[in-house]
């Protein structure tokens, strides 16, 4: 930088005043990138590393899982009775890992009920959790290890739900309300008071985790960690998660979750708030072992001192019944959860078709009837396609032997025989391929009711 200096050898002021600009600026430039760019990102890789430190060490021994139950200590377990779930959870960690459909069975003769979440230590476990996170590591937040306080035993309910207390010593108390709708749908409300005097920044988030592969019966459609993240439906192959370790999406709003053919567990964070979802994996030397985990966390929360904060999320574990996603999609304001149900990507087709197959069970009551009822009125709306495709053989059959005569006059001269054809199909007004695009329209059709009937 170049200095003007006056006859008497002194800077000169305009000089000095564009230095001192010059720092000043540097110095704002600075604290700018370091207040809002480096600052976050190094709260969020501190917040990643405490979230990838969730997933609880491998399992030494696998046992039953009547065995684990009746061999917890850790606490006491709160029995859950729902119109359609039953199960438990228990006091240490507040951890979902104790799901049963209440009616839907493994088999016809109704003697075993499906069982979509166990704990570790099982043969297939398959558990959630919910809390809270810190970017301060001298800050006590709950973990799978927390021994909760009851201080309301309901019965799960909206209107009587269980309500649980913890506090970590340095003046924050964690409380959590967890209910349960008449469907599959547990609430979970998250309080935190601050009795301290000063502020905390706490994450809320959420975790599903599972070893290894499902176990229940598979169809043609896609299985696997799924979920709505921003504006586009993500469906990643177990493989896929497994060789990339980590694949996370920047903050927006959505669900995410794991999907079997009939059953579905998944996450809803707030809607309100902005949220990171990520799939993870970690590998064991036996692929059927590797541990998958989906997980939300949520914008930060202050809470100032004397305050309290309010986070709530929503855990759906259950049948996915197209009606029922649908009406969570609009009581929760969550996009799209209806495709949790894969229809594939003939989806204009098959949802319609999807719509009459439930309805024409709805009025017999039998699935095989209505499957019937389906395809005949499939066969009824492209009837008028297969007529034309069968008229349209009908001429090429009437000209056929006047088309034999030709190949025979110019089989040797194939350019005339062309011409010749071409004039024959003018002349009888018919189109060769006039049969064979009808049939083109209906192949996807066919597909879409396959698709529908294997959902």
């Amino acid at each position: 930088m170049a200095f003007n200096f006056d006859q008497s050898g002194k800077n000169n002021p305009q000089d000095m005043r564009n230095m001192i600009l010059f720092v000043v600026s540097a110095l704002c430039l600075w604290f700018a990138f370091d207040h809002f760019i480096m600052k976050p990102r190094t709260e969020a890789a501190k917040v990643a590393a405490q979230l990838a430190a969730a997933p609880p060490a491998p399992e030494e021994k696998i046992r039953p899982r009547d065995e684990v139950f009746s061999g917890d200590t850790s606490g006491a377990r709160l029995p859950i009775d729902a119109p359609e779930i039953t199960g438990s959870i228990s006091t240490t960690g507040i951890r979902f890992d104790d799901v049963v459909l209440k009616n839907y069975y493994t088999d016809l003769g109704k003697d075993e009920r499906v069982v979509l979440m166990s704990p570790a230590g099982t043969e297939h476990p398959h558990y959630a959790e919910i809390g809270w996170l810190s970017d301060d590591a001298a800050v006590s937040v709950p973990d799978r290890t927390t021994r909760w306080i009851v201080k309301d035993q309901g019965d799960f309910t909206s209107a009587k739900p269980v309500i649980l207390t913890w506090s970590n010593g340095q003046g924050l108390t964690f409380e959590r309300i967890v209910s349960i709708d008449e469907n599959y749908l547990f609430t979970i409300t998250q309080n935190v008071t601050n009795a301290g005097n000063k502020a905390v920044t706490l994450y809320p988030y959420a975790t599903i985790a599972r070893r290894g592969f499902p176990t229940h019966e598979k169809g043609p459609g896609f299985e696997g960690p799924l979920g709505y993240i921003g504006e586009d439906m993500q469906e990643i192959s177990y493989s896929e998660v497994a060789e990339k370790r980590e694949i996370g999406f920047a903050p927006t709003t959505g669900w995410i979750g794991f999907g079997e053919k009939y059953w579905l567990s998944s996450l809803i964070p707030d809607q309100k708030l902005k949220n990171s979802f990520r799939f993870s994996a970690v590998p064991d030397p036996k692929p059927e072992r590797t541990l998958y985990q989906v997980d939300v966390r949520s914008e930060p929360l202050e809470v100032a001192a004397g305050a309290t904060i309010q986070a709530t999320s929503h855990l759906f574990v259950g049948a996915k019944r197209v009606k029922l996603l649908e009406a969570y999609e609009d009581q929760l304001q969550v996009k799209h959860f209806d495709l949790a149900v894969d229809f594939g990507s003939l989806y204009f087709l098959t949802r319609p078709l999807y719509f009459l197959l439930v309805l024409f069970n709805g009025w017999v009551g039998n699935f095989g009837i209505a499957i019937l009822m389906l395809t005949f009125t499939v066969r009824m709306a492209v009837f008028p396609l297969t007529n034309a495709s069968y008229k349209s053989f009908a001429k090429l059959r009437k000209v056929s032997p006047k088309m034999a005569e030709l190949k025979i006059r110019y089989g040797s001269d194939k350019q005339r025989m062309q011409q010749e054809l071409i004039k024959l199909y003018e002349t009888e007004k018919v189109n060769p391929m006039a049969g064979c695009f009808p049939l083109l329209l209906q192949i996807p059709i066919f597909f879409a009711v396959y698709k529908v009937i294997s959902i």
